[in-house]
């Protein structure tokens, strides 16, 4: 357990190496229920770095406390906080791409 908590540990630090160059951020949301009826969503952050170009980067999966809107940001900042902080990922966030549902609208 100890050596995956080193190599995760390592996968967040380079995220937010990446994270610090870009110049801006998108965000982007899909949620479902598990088998235990609670509602889980992902995120993913893309960002454009000079080396490499496009990025796209697995942020996490968050339970979400209650699946309205404010719910769902709630989870997209315990996700974003992760790497970085919130209101500086903010200021920099450009697009955020979700489903069709109505509570994402």
């Amino acid at each position: 357990m100890t050596f995956t908590k080193y190599i995760a540990q390592d996968c967040v630090d380079d995220l937010r190496k990446k994270m610090e160059v870009a110049k801006f951020f998108s965000i982007l949301s899909d949620g479902s229920t598990d088998s235990s009826i609670t509602e889980q969503e992902m995120f993913f952050v893309k960002f454009v770095t000079p080396d490499k170009g496009i990025e796209t980067h697995f942020l996490g999966t968050v339970e979400v406390p209650k699946a309205n809107a404010a719910g769902i940001l709630e989870a997209m900042k315990t996700s974003v906080e992760c790497v970085m902080e919130f209101p500086q990922f903010l200021k920099r966030l450009v697009a955020i791409g979700c489903d069709g549902a109505s509570v994402m609208i």
